[in-house]
């Protein structure tokens, strides 16, 4: 078995990553942008003329600024708008850069996508490259295959979010820090220092990666103080690099402490730890307790059919058991058992453990950088741990269930469901936002408005895409009156599913439509609901 994996492990290698690419691809050319993207982008842009930090602080600049690199190239135009950026109106500014720009808005965010589409390629080679040096080709080729036939990462694979890229780069910093404890080198160290560093740049949710660092340096028994500090100042120092500008600039910032308040205990901890260190209004630090104040105050979820604010510890165990292809969540706990190898798994673990105590329930996303560590167990177990028949066997049934699954949502890949939810089409009825509905359907709507001749449709979209610049000529329903009827408009309305089920509009707003049947579906995020009086008016076409 090892055998043939080493004699065709370049060949299956370039082949597979050459398909999850075309389809991340295909998607992108097909899908408007998602929530996140056009804040992301324009921030990034905005970075790189201004040297300035001040949009979209609630994430690390990496991603951005990386995504931002081919629009530099192409020549995109910044726009000045005084107003808006006084105010670091990333709404106002995003629109005038992605919609009004001297570049094509798709092709904009095509040429943007590429890099994130590079980053997911590169996530691919870590994983199969370490896989194959530390156990087998065999084992890293099982371990791809599951990588490049997961809808969730073909999905968040193409879009300029920071989820894809900061499991590229925790899964980096994991093993590099492994590595650099089994050798006690400063080389590596300093390896894993940059990676570790890269990671906090594109995520804040990679600080976990701190403690976690600790707590295997201790579990292998090869902990030092020294290596340790010297890995945390080393990322400290590329996180400083990333924000230079603003970094050369500390001493005359305002002081953290008075942009803190102190209105629970941990915002009491970290007023405290700002004032007694004296830390300044660095971005960096700013949007760290961004995120941490986030958390405490809640965001509105959806789990089950039931709309909350505060967190719940069933939502990523339940998002997980959903969203993850059958084969993957049917092979994990076997992986976990039998097929993995010690320390690595703390870092998937403790992952998982603070994610379920968090409030910010949005979406598997949150989760992905769990995958990695799931598919090199499942490698080895069908490569090393498993009699050859069996393995074979299992890799045989396992493999072909995942391409149907596959197969059943694309090219709508953010909306997969595994068949135990129901498949795409059941979805809505488990969860939203960006575990279906991100706004990313707007370009399928407006052609599927012109393949049905259809002069105006009737609209309750979630998403920050420009339905002018998608020419669909609407009837907003969000901007008539609560009392309207939308059965009386004598129109087809589109409703997008986080409106449907009122995740982010007033309670019973949309309780109109959850009565009616659809009689259709765009991308399996946008309902089409018949309501026209019209005597024979034209059926419509899918």
């Amino acid at each position: 078995m090892n055998n043939w994996a080493e004699r065709w492990f370049w060949p299956a290698v370039t082949l597979m990553l050459l398909a999850m690419a075309a389809m991340m691809f295909h998607a992108a050319t097909l899908e408007s942008q998602t929530y996140d993207e056009g804040f992301h982008i324009t921030a990034g842009y905005s970075y790189w003329k201004t040297g300035d930090f001040r949009l979209n602080p609630e994430h690390p600049p990496l991603v951005k600024l990386l995504c931002a690199i081919p629009l530099l190239i192409a020549g995109a135009d910044f726009p000045k708008i005084d107003e808006a950026w006084k105010n670091a109106d990333q709404f106002t500014y995003f629109g005038y850069f992605v919609y009004r720009n001297t570049i094509d808005a798709d092709r904009l965010l095509l040429l943007a996508r590429s890099v994130t589409i590079l980053l997911t390629l590169a996530l691919a080679c870590a994983i199969v490259l370490y896989t194959r040096r530390r156990y087998s080709a065999a084992a890293a080729l099982v371990a791809l295959f599951f990588y490049v036939t997961d809808a969730n990462f073909i999905a968040h694979g193409h879009y300029i979010t920071t989820d894809v890229p900061v499991t590229l780069f925790v899964f980096l910093a994991a093993v590099t820090w492994l590595r650099a404890l089994n050798r006690d080198s400063w080389a590596g160290y300093m390896l894993a220092a940059l990676m570790l560093g890269l990671a906090l740049g594109a995520k804040f949710s990679a600080v976990f990666l701190l403690p976690v660092h600790l707590v295997v340096a201790a579990v292998k028994r090869r902990f030092r103080i020294e290596a340790y500090a010297a890995t945390c100042a080393g990322a400290l120092l590329v996180v400083g690099i990333l924000y230079l500008p603003e970094t050369l600039n500390m001493r005359n910032m305002d002081r953290l402490a008075m942009k803190i308040p102190q209105n629970f205990p941990l915002a009491d901890a970290a007023h405290q730890v700002a004032d007694d260190f004296d830390l300044p209004n660095h971005r960096f630090l700013f949007g760290l307790w961004d995120v941490v104040s986030h958390n405490h105050e809640g965001h509105r979820s959806y789990l089950n059919g039931k709309v909350s604010t505060m967190g719940d510890w069933r939502y990523f165990p339940t998002a997980f058991a959903l969203k993850t292809p059958l084969p993957t969540l049917a092979l994990t706990v076997p992986a976990l058992v039998a097929g993995a190898p010690g320390a690595w798994l703390l870092y998937p673990a403790i992952y998982v453990a603070i994610s379920m105590t968090s409030n910010l329930n949005i979406g598997l996303r949150h989760l992905l950088p769990v995958y990695p560590f799931l598919f090199i167990a499942i490698g080895v177990l069908l490569a090393h741990r498993l009699p050859r028949r069996l393995a074979l066997g299992l890799f045989a049934v396992a493999a072909a269930v995942q391409i149907v699954e596959l197969n059943r949502v694309q090219p709508h890949y953010l909306a997969f469901f595994n068949t135990f939810a129901g498949g795409p089409a059941e979805g809505h009825t488990h969860l939203l936002d960006s575990n279906l509905d991100w706004g990313q359907d707007a370009k399928k709507l407006s052609r599927w408005i012109e393949r049905n001749g259809l002069k105006e449709i009737c609209i309750s979209y979630f998403g920050t895409a420009s339905l002018d610049y998608y020419r669909v000529n609407q009837i907003p329903l969000l901007a008539l009156p609560a009392t309207t009827d939308p059965k009386s408009l004598n129109c087809v309305a589109a409703v997008s599913a986080n409106n449907l089920h009122d995740l982010y509009t007033r309670e019973n707003r949309h309780a109109w439509a959850r009565q009616l049947q659809p009689t259709g579906t765009i991308g399996y995020s946008i309902f089409l609901f018949d309501l026209r009086t019209t005597k024979n008016a034209p059926a419509l076409v899918p």
